[in-house]
Order: structure tokens, then C-alpha cells, then sequence
């Protein structure tokens, strides 16, 4: 239930079916022979300028104390993972979300500078949360009850630290349902909302975070050297890339799940168990918005017996 106490103001800144029999066994599975995965790559991120706007944290999303919520469904799947970015994270546990899709249609640096994008085969892409549009079957999309996802809190001083990370997403405060809601009551949220990082779009990126765009770059007179812009956008074509956010309906789909991080998903659902693996692979789509993972993993079963590379072994590791 809603708590009674004041809202404090929030912090500113500033089933289940079959898997493929790959997943079950991925773990221990040596690397099959294929084309090494391309080697780490330097970021043209040296001598930049930093985006400027951070945004507000919802107040929705914050507990009578202070912390905030936050809803997972991609690596934050796997609490270890939560625990990387959020040390000091609180209430881990299972929850439904209704209403949006799982799809695998952003890219970010991050893959490129690790060495885990896949320039060549288009595997590049990571996951995002998405709204249904009008005429969609939300049971098509995630199923009857819901998707199966994290909830977690972090202190609100963690905050900004988050935003940061997730910059190009939009954090919007969501309502949940607790995993043990009574099925039969439809699940019952009781009202309460967490953050979600849901797509937005490359142009409204562009217009808040890009430097370049805004004219603001400073440096690069008198003997200076130049000062790029920092921001994801920019960043990405430096690697060759032009967009952040895919477009959907389009077969085959331009992008694909980068496979470390897509195993990493898979590995992180299959330990919630049964019924939140098979959320994750029915009820994950790619670009296209068609293909379920479980296809996808049906039709490349190699995805998931290619380990990340060893230095991303434990970042990696479900």
C-alpha cells in the first residue's frame, strides 16, 4: 500500500516452456569454431565535451525514504549484474509489466569499446522497453500476465549515476505488479511505479544531450586541441554508426542481439527460473518486432555456446 508518510523530493541531476537445449547447458560448453570475435576498440571519446542535461528523477518512482525504484528486464535480469551498477541496491525480486515490449533495437558504445559488437554480422544491438502501439495483442507482446522482470531499489544519491548510464533512454515511472499477485485477479499493483528505460528517439537525444548539434563545443582555438562531443550519438559515428534506435517491421531485421550480452540475458532469466525464462525468450522480440528470441536462438543455436571473451567473463556471465 501507498505509504502515508511525505514524499520526500526526489533526487535531482542533477508455464513455462522448452528452452533451446543450448541454453541449459551453455555454461559449460567450449567456444565452437568461428571467426574470433573483433578485438576491443578505441572510443572516440578522448577529449570531449560532456552532454549538459540530466534529467529529474520521477517522483513516482520514490519510496517514502528516499530510495527509488527501478524495474529490470534485460542484464538487470541478473541481480550480480544490478549489483555491478548499483552496489548498494535493495528488495531484489520478480515482478509482471504490462503494456510494453522487449526488443532488441538499440545500440551503444559500450558494445564497440568491449569488443562485443559484431560489425559484420550486424550483431550489435542491445535491449530496450518499448510502449504497445494501438490494435497491438498485448498477449502477443508479453503474454497474459505480463512480462516477467527486476525490481530493485537504490539509494536516491545513485541517481544521477543511473541517468547517466542510461542517458538515451527515457526514464518513465511505471506501475508493476508483484510476481505472486493472484493470476485470477488479473495481478494488482496497488499503484506502484518504478523507473523503466524505455526507447526514445535519436532525434529527442540529439536535441538534449549533443553538444555539436547545440553549438556549445568549447576548445579547439589558439593551439587547443579540438573537443569532440561526448554524446552517445556522436560517439557511435565514430564507429561507423547512424543510428541509436531502430526502426521495427522491417524482415530481416536490420540489427541483431549482440551475443555476449544476449547470452548474458538468457543465462540472468534462466536463473529466476522456469516461468521468467520462458517470458524471456517467447516475449523478446527483435527489430523486426516478429522474431522471438527463442527463434532467433533456434536458428543460431551458436549464440549460446560462444562465451564472452575472458577479461568479460564475469561482467558477462548471467
Amino acid at each position: 500500500q501507498p505509504s502515508s508518510r511525505a514524499m520526500p523530493p526526489c533526487a535531482s541531476t542533477r508455464a513455462s516452456r522448452v528452452a533451446p537445449p543450448s541454453v541449459g547447458a551453455s555454461r559449460d560448453r567450449a567456444r565452437p569454431a568461428r571467426m574470433p570475435p573483433p578485438a576491443p576498440r578505441a572510443s572516440p571519446r578522448s577529449a570531449q565535451a560532456s552532454p549538459s542535461y540530466a534529467p529529474e528523477c520521477p517522483p513516482e518512482a520514490v519510496r517514502h525514504d528516499g530510495w527509488i525504484g527501478v524495474v529490470g528486464i534485460g542484464s538487470l535480469l541478473s541481480e550480480r549484474s544490478a549489483r555491478h551498477t548499483s552496489p548498494n541496491l535493495r528488495g531484489f525480486k520478480t515482478v509482471r509489466l504490462r503494456g510494453y515490449r522487449r526488443v532488441f533495437a538499440h545500440t551503444a558504445p559500450v558494445f564497440f569499446e568491449r569488443g562485443i559488437a559484431d560489425e559484420k554480422t550486424r550483431e550489435i544491438s542491445s535491449l530496450s522497453m518499448e510502449a504497445l502501439e494501438p490494435g497491438v495483442d498485448p498477449r502477443e507482446a508479453h503474454g497474459p500476465r505480463g512480462l516477467v522482470a527486476t525490481y530493485f531499489e537504490i539509494p536516491g544519491a545513485e541517481f544521477p549515476a543511473l541517468a547517466a548510464r542510461e542517458a538515451e533512454f527515457e526514464l518513465r515511472a511505471v506501475t508493476y505488479e508483484d510476481d505472486e499477485d493472484d493470476e485470477d485477479d488479473g495481478g494488482s499493483s496497488d499503484g506502484k511505479k518504478a523507473i523503466l528505460c524505455v526507447r526514445s528517439s535519436d532525434a529527442a537525444y540529439v536535441e538534449r544531450h549533443c553538444e555539436r548539434m547545440k553549438g556549445t563545443l568549447k576548445g579547439g582555438g589558439d593551439g587547443e586541441p579540438a573537443v569532440e562531443c561526448g554524446c552517445v550519438a556522436c560517439v557511435l559515428r565514430g564507429f561507423g554508426e547512424e543510428r541509436i534506435w531502430y526502426p521495427g517491421w522491417r524482415s530481416p531485421p536490420t540489427v541483431l542481439p549482440a551475443r555476449a550480452y544476449a547470452r548474458h540475458c538468457v543465462l540472468a532469466a534462466e536463473s529466476l527460473g522456469p516461468e521468467a525464462l520462458a517470458s524471456f525468450l517467447d516475449h523478446t522480440f527483435l527489430a523486426d518486432r516478429r522474431t522471438t528470441l527463442r527463434t532467433h536462438l533456434e536458428r543460431n543455436p551458436s549464440l549460446m555456446e560462444t562465451p564472452p571473451p575472458p577479461e568479460l567473463a564475469e561482467r558477462y556471465g548471467g
